[in-house]
């Protein structure tokens, strides 16, 4: 079967930084960081006939913009009537400048995106996701399509509704939301604000300066040292949170729970009641803060290798002097088991799951449902957290 190749290659004048704009329905596209001062384009259609009858195939440049787009003849554009139809194969690949701003959207098509110094918007609805070596802003979004990342820095977004994400070495400021997919993310360092729904969240052999991290009925599992300084904010509905720091970690943690449970594998003395609980841990230190519905809280040492918080990182550079204290033996904390619910119980009970089940829905933050559970109960100690002012402290959103 033949194909239809159209190729074009675009000067440019010395300095400039071009924008590259890539959009098909369907197919692939990719588009490569190269040491050059063109931008070379290259669309393939197969079958061949299909241009003309079906599509129109654009390749063009306006002052420092160059465009490679696939469409319907009849105008019809990216996400509407043109992908149903279309049943050719197509593949767009561009090679431009190391520092050039890229937008690439594709329906069901995939994205490639690599070595590239200059901001990168990427946008599919099922297509998956692969970008590698980013280091100068990141923005994807993705309806069910997986995203597969490695190397990225800088403003770092990704966003899906039932795909994956999976990034390998990320720095900078990342923002990474998940409805019902998974997470796994690994040596990451900065500062990472994360949220799933019904997805799983690892975060492994990281070093993160501050963390903000909130999930529905997903688990979130974080490895990580922690800065002296850093903010570590972790919010669950029925998911349950581990945290696995080195052994030597100096921590005061915050807890407040509903119904979930907490243990410490490290040296470790407590005080407060069930539902507002603070843990300090060799002594205490940093300020990590848990809100958790019905998910239990475990923390741990690290039996995998974590990485040393890069000096430059944000909230890492200052020192913390306390003296050290002899803490105690390590603490384990459960709930125990409560008698039967009398009438009055059962009512304030009912009360209590409506509230939960609206949070669920996501009706409610965790915040919201804190407060109106404090009314139900007259208990002050399920008020949520105040914010810091320039913390960066969660909502508690989900």
């Amino acid at each position: 079967m033949e194909n239809a190749r159209t190729e074009r290659t675009f000067a440019l004048a010395p300095g400039v930084v071009p924008t590259v704009v890539a959009r098909t329905p369907t197919g692939a596209i990719h588009i490569y960081g190269e040491e050059r001062g063109d931008v070379a384009v290259g669309v393939t259609v197969e079958p061949a006939d299909a241009v003309g009858r079906e599509m129109e195939v654009i390749v063009e440049q306006t002052g420092e913009t160059i465009r490679a787009e696939v469409r319907g003849i009849r105008g019809e554009t990216l996400f509407n009537g043109l992908r149903s139809n279309m049943h050719a194969r197509i593949a767009i690949e561009v090679r431009t400048p190391l520092r050039s701003a890229i937008e690439a959207d594709g329906a069901s098509a995939s994205l490639h995106i690599e070595r590239l110094d200059g901001t990168v918007r990427g946008r599919t609805a099922s297509g998956d996701i692969h970008i590698d070596h980013l280091t100068n802003g990141v923005a994807i979004t993705t309806a069910s399509g997986d995203v597969r990342a490695h190397a990225l820095s800088g403003a770092v977004q990704v966003q899906t509704a039932s795909g994956d994400i999976t990034l390998e070495r990320g720095s900078g400021d990342l923002t990474i939301h998940t409805a019902s997919g998974d997470m796994t993310l690994t040596q990451i360092t900065g500062r990472l604000d994360v949220s799933a729904a019904s997805g799983d969240c690892n975060i492994r052999s990281s070093a993160v300066a501050s963390c903000r991290a909130n999930t529905a009925s997903g688990d979130l599992l974080v490895a990580t040292p922690l800065a002296p300084d850093g903010n570590y904010d972790f919010s669950t509905v029925s998911g349950d949170l581990t945290l696995l720091v080195p052994r030597e970690t100096r921590a005061t943690v915050s807890l407040k729970t509903i119904s979930g449970d907490l243990s410490c594998a490290l040296p470790a003395s407590s005080d407060g009641g069930k539902r507002n609980r603070t843990l300090q841990i060799n002594g205490g230190g940093v300020a990590v803060r848990v809100k958790s519905v019905s998910g239990d809280c475990t923390i741990r040492a690290a039996s995998e290798h974590l990485p040393p918080m890069p000096t430059g990182a944000p909230h890492a550079t200052r020192t913390d002097l306390r003296s050290p204290t002899t803490p105690p033996a390590a603490l384990s904390l459960a709930s125990s088991n409560a008698p039967p619910m009398d009438a009055a119980q059962e009512t304030d009970f009912s009360e209590t799951l409506a509230v939960l089940q609206a949070v669920e829905r996501g009706e409610l933050t965790i915040d919201e449902a804190m407060e109106k559970l404090a009314s139900l109960e007259g208990d002050a100690h399920l008020a949520p957290f105040p914010t810091e002012q320039g913390s960066g402290a969660p909502g508690g959103g989900v």
